[in-house]
């Protein structure tokens, strides 16, 4: 089951200083597990038809992904790549959905 958690654009303190937010330009946001490994099923996009706002989308597909996972949001200046990047960690964690079975049909073998 897909998870989408939203946030706003983030900003810098120069920015906030001199009150325009496209001042340092765009940024380029990514995720990993915190220790730098990639994550696959975990991406992060801009929210299509909503200025400065982003998704991170979890869509886990196996049984072994329920379970916390250490992830960190990447933020950096895509037209300063010599500059600090931000991280910020978090965790993400996925559960095993109940089973609704009475919504299971059955498909019986011919014999």
């Amino acid at each position: 089951m897909k998870g989408i958690r939203e946030f706003t654009k983030v900003t810098d303190s120069v920015e906030l200083a001199k009150g325009q937010d496209t001042l340092c330009g765009p940024r380029a946001y990514s995720i990993t597990y915190t220790n730098g490994d990639p994550i696959t099923w975990v991406t992060v996009a801009a929210k299509a038809n909503v200025a400065n706002t982003y998704q991170i989308i979890a869509n886990p597909t196996l049984d072994s992904q329920a379970t916390t996972h250490n992830l960190k949001l990447i933020t950096a200046l895509t037209n300063y790549p010599a500059h600090a990047v931000l991280e910020i960690n978090f965790d993400l964690v996925v559960v095993t959905p109940a089973c609704e079975c009475n919504r299971v049909v059955w498909d019986a073998p011919a014999v």
